[in-house]
């Protein structure tokens, strides 16, 4: 699942960390790992990530945004092998410049935590199903009680809203400007901070089981460095506690996920399948998604570390720092022999904090580029690296 050559390359590799040979030496063959993997459910690292994550919030003095924990949901969409049996289960996209080439093509969600990089719930389907699906079929039970929910203006509704207050959460939702009457009155207003009474269609309260009928909610105008304005919709009502401002720094939070979607898409590689069937697709997003949530775990004390430094020493410091999250990854990937397979030793655990923590780079504040598309780089099983 995180194969950077071919499967006997990676099965020497692995063999040779896991005895401490000097050299290489064949142990097993390409065709037992294949029929051992066929054997393995992908749930098994759901319930791994599960595990992890759970572990992470108990013992770990994890960062909140007033008390809350802050969690966002989106989704994207994953180039797959092009098979038949792949195209079955997923279904296809047309592409090209006629769009008269038929790929396989599947649809992604994950729940994320912005602070402190651990995914909560992720989830890969049919490229068919819709984003919205995946917040009720599949991250609504993690949300608990005391959590803040971040999303675009797609996620934005009745149901969404009076589901989360019913289960005990607050939200901060992106609105589109002109679908609801009281958005666009607001969008019309000079006000920029405006509390509003909603109240669900009856149809809408019997088909979904929702016993809540009316709330108070807070219309929130932010400015957007580019000049646009963005109107937030929260269950935040406290114009004392939350000020505007501050939910111009908690939405920009939600660019976080955006970035972890590159980190699985750019570094871990999550569209460069290492099987051609739909089983060998589970196995490869969960185990990445399983993999980033871990080292996110291993990494949250030495990330608190390089922030509380820069703080008491902030005046001495031109740039505050930050982790190499590309290179804690590689590092992690390389250390995983050593963390699951062989009994763990605190010196090895000493030296990979070390060697996270030498990892610290400056963050370049205000830099800003324009996006540039790049045509999807495609991969073939059949050719892998050294």
């Amino acid at each position: 699942m995180f194969l950077k050559s071919s499967y006997e390359r990676e099965i020497a590799r692995f063999f040779q960390k896991l005895k401490n040979n000097e050299v290489q030496i064949k142990e097993a063959t390409k065709g037992a790992l294949s029929q051992a993997r066929a054997k393995l459910n992908p749930w098994a690292f759901k319930r791994l990530n599960e595990v992890t994550y759970t572990t992470f919030y108990d013992e770990a003095e994890y960062l909140v945004w007033h008390d809350f924990r802050v969690l966002s949901i989106d989704g994207s969409t994953l180039r797959l092998p092009n098979t038949k049996e792949i195209k079955k289960e997923f279904g296809t996209y047309k592409a090209g410049p006629k769009a008269d080439s038929e790929v396989a093509v599947a649809r992604c969600s994950m729940l994320y935590d912005v602070f402190n990089q651990i995914v909560l719930s992720a989830e890969i389907k049919s490229y068919d199903t819709s984003e919205i699906a995946f917040v009720y079929e599949s991250h609504m039970d993690k949300i608990q009680p005391g959590d803040l929910i971040l999303a675009d203006r797609l996620y934005g509704s009745y149901r969404m809203f009076f589901q989360l207050i019913e289960k005990g959460a607050d939200f901060c939702i992106r609105m589109k400007n002109d679908w609801w009457n009281v958005v666009r009155e607001f969008q019309n207003s000079n006000s920029n901070d405006k509390i509003v009474e909603l109240t669900i269609p009856a149809h809408q309260a019997k088909e979904f089981g929702i016993e809540i009928k009316t709330m108070k909610c807070r219309l929130v105008k932010v400015k957007l460095d580019n000049g646009q304005t963005e109107i937030l919709c929260t269950s935040l009502t406290d114009q004392v506690k939350y000020s505007v401002a501050d939910f111009k720094s908690l939405y920009d939070a939600r660019w976080t996920e955006e970035e972890a979607y590159k980190l699985l898409k750019a570094r871990i590689e999550l569209e460069d399948f290492t099987g051609k069937t739909s089983r060998s697709v589970y196995q490869d997003f969960y185990a990445k998604i399983f993999m980033m949530t871990c080292c996110a775990s291993f990494c949250h004390p030495i990330s608190e570390k390089i922030r509380i430094e820069h703080h008491k020493e902030k005046t001495k410091q031109k740039h505050s720092k930050m982790l190499n999250k590309t290179s804690a990854m590689s590092s992690f990937r390389d250390a995983i022999v050593n963390f699951f397979v062989k009994p763990i030793k605190s010196k090895i655990i000493v030296a990979y904090d070390e060697l996270i923590y030498s990892y610290r780079i400056a963050i370049q504040e205000n830099r800003k580029f324009e996006r540039k598309k790049k045509p999807k780089k495609l991969y073939s099983p059949n050719y892998k690296g050294i």
